[in-house]
């Protein structure tokens, strides 16, 4: 594994397990990370989609 794929890999691990993120998305996050191919509309789809904003909690809100 390279460097850029580990931290890609530490990078989606953190931000699945705090629900910004949805496992289902998790290769294809890893992989546009390692590669620097990420784009707005990509995170903007990863967070859409994540378990916090589907369950109908705000982006914004503030931790508990």
């Amino acid at each position: 594994m390279t460097p850029d794929e580990e931290l890609a890999d530490q990078i989606a691990s953190v931000l699945i397990e705090n629900g910004l993120v949805d496992p289902s998305k998790a290769l294809e996050l890893k992989a546009k990370i390692a590669t620097g191919t990420a784009n707005e509309q990509d995170w903007r789809l990863w967070v859409e989609l994540s378990p916090i904003v589907t369950k109908g909690e705000s982006r914004n809100a503030a931790p508990r």
